[in-house]
């Protein structure tokens, strides 16, 4: 991951401008779904299957501006469970 995260912003200067690169690849390239770690999902496991969910994308994106030297963490907010109803599917 370390050196992906250095080759993605190349020729770019300013911390803002590499921020808004990893966010884009992050956004754009790294798709949306589940990783069989779920939650638990390291950010070079999401870089390597290239997907995952809110938790583990943010994972990934604060991980690469880490690499970057860029400081940022991730802030979280619960979110209503019957907001999401019908979304997931019922496993059983």
């Amino acid at each position: 991951m370390r050196e992906f995260a250095l080759r993605l912003p190349e020729g770019l200067v300013e911390p803002g401008e590499k921020a808004v690169a990893v966010f884009r690849f992050v956004r754009d390239e790294t798709l949306y779904g589940f990783p069989s770690a779920f939650d638990a999902a390291t950010p070079e496991e999401t870089l390597r299957c290239g997907r995952g969910h809110c938790n583990p994308k943010s994972a990934l994106f604060v991980a690469m501006l880490g690499v970057l030297g860029i400081r940022a963490r991730s802030h979280f907010v619960t979110i209503d469970g019957r907001l999401l109803n019908g979304i997931f599917p019922v496993l059983g």
